[in-house]
């Protein structure tokens, strides 16, 4: 096919114009996008995207113990003899093991209560908090320390050690971040754990 002068100039200005954009992508600035990690281990202070976190004990176990409505009616002997029923410790269960871990949070530089917590096994495998287990949530001040229990249910090989992952709660992750990775390699087994609601303190 033969092309008329003016199908030429057409094509040379497309062609100057695709060049003239290719060379302003190439000399625009890149914007990053990737995730900064901060690692430390557990027992060690971390500081990240405001927050400053410790992770202070590692215990797993079959069951929790939460509040919870609790049948007094049957007596240790197997005998019905009161109908009374109350507030206590009830047991829970999971599939695999229940994995908790005392953490103590303050602020850096700005009372913080933007921190969400993920469980990273030694395979990359992720696991959210379970919701099963209530947390109270406060803001901690800077110098300022809170600790609490947080829960996770896993299976039973993800709970003998891994990585505690610290990630602010609200950041697109589609804009340059800080997460924090603390490495728990000790996990102690334990027959039962009543989670610690959030309190006042270190430890």
């Amino acid at each position: 096919m033969r092309l008329t002068p003016a199908a030429w100039a057409s094509a040379a200005g497309l062609t100057a114009v695709a060049l003239l954009l290719g060379q302003h992508a190439v000399s625009r600035p890149e914007v990053a996008t990737g995730t900064s990690i901060l690692r430390a281990d557990a027992g060690q202070e971390l500081v990240v995207s405001g927050a400053r976190v410790v992770v202070l004990e590692a215990r797993s176990t079959d069951q929790v113990l939460v509040e919870g409505e609790v049948d007094y009616s049957l007596e240790s002997d197997g005998s019905d003899e009161s109908s009374d029923e109350g507030d206590g410790l009830v047991p829970l269960t999971t599939t695999g093991r229940w994995l908790v871990l005392r953490v103590a949070v303050a602020g850096e530089n700005a009372p913080t209560d933007q921190v969400s917590y993920v469980w990273v096994d030694d395979e990359g495998v992720r696991y959210q908090l379970s919701e099963r287990v209530d947390r109270d949530i406060d803001d901690a001040q800077p110098g300022e320390w809170w600790h609490e229990d947080i829960t996770f249910e896993v299976p039973a090989e993800a709970a003998d050690g891994g990585t505690l992952r610290v990630e602010p709660e609200g950041v697109s992750r589609e804009v340059p971040m800080q997460v924090g990775d603390i490495r728990v390699a000790d996990v102690e087994r334990v027959e039962s754990v009543e989670p610690a609601a959030l309190s006042p303190g270190r430890s």
